[in-house]
């Protein structure tokens, strides 16, 4: 069979093909009826097999690029996601979520002790025992940490300790804001 034959044997299922898509593209007041859709599944399936005899056979770009477009428009009408409404994001918000969440709330128990347990007993040993510290961090990234949030001038006045870095903190908040967000 050359191209032409091709052609003509599959010009009205392509063409019928589009009439359905448009069809497709306006059922959203109107679903497709059951026949429609089913001719629709039959020729999209057929319309994939003329592009890829197209392709084997090299029959040309034009042919090839038109059933592609068929077929990347047939995929995406036949596989698109119904369309959301306000309403149901905001169900979801309000009833689904919340249900889901406490359907699973001990997943969510147990994941949370994972993350921040091991914060919390890193940060208790390293308050009682301050030289435990080189052991999780270098001896440099304590440094740079030590210079990034200074203690005070060390007088014991505790509104003076307060306002010792109070603009260097602000500046570093600022900073951190700017890179991570």
């Amino acid at each position: 069979m050359n191209k032409r034959q091709f052609v003509s044997r599959r010009e009205d299922a392509w063409l019928r093909f589009e009439k359905l898509l448009n069809r497709f593209d306006r059922a959203v007041s109107k679903p497709l009826s059951t026949e429609e859709a089913t001719e629709f599944s039959r020729i999209f399936r057929e319309l994939c097999h003329d592009l890829s005899v197209v392709r084997s056979r090299n029959w040309g770009r034009g042919l090839a690029s038109y059933l592609n477009d068929l077929v990347s428009r047939g995929h995406n009408a036949f596989y698109r996601a119904p369309p959301t409404h306000l309403s149901m994001i905001a169900w979801f918000l309000s009833t689904g979520f919340p249900r889901v969440f406490r359907r699973n709330i001990w997943y969510f128990v147990a994941a949370a002790l994972l993350f921040f347990g091991p914060l919390a007993v890193t940060w208790a040993v390293v308050q009682n025992q301050p030289e435990l510290a080189r052991r999780i961090a270098s001896d440099e990234a304590l440094a740079q940490m030590q210079l990034m949030y200074p203690v005070g001038d060390g007088s014991g006045s505790s509104w003076k300790d307060a306002d010792a870095g109070s603009e260097s903190r602000v500046l570093a908040a600022g900073f951190y804001t700017q890179h991570n967000i």
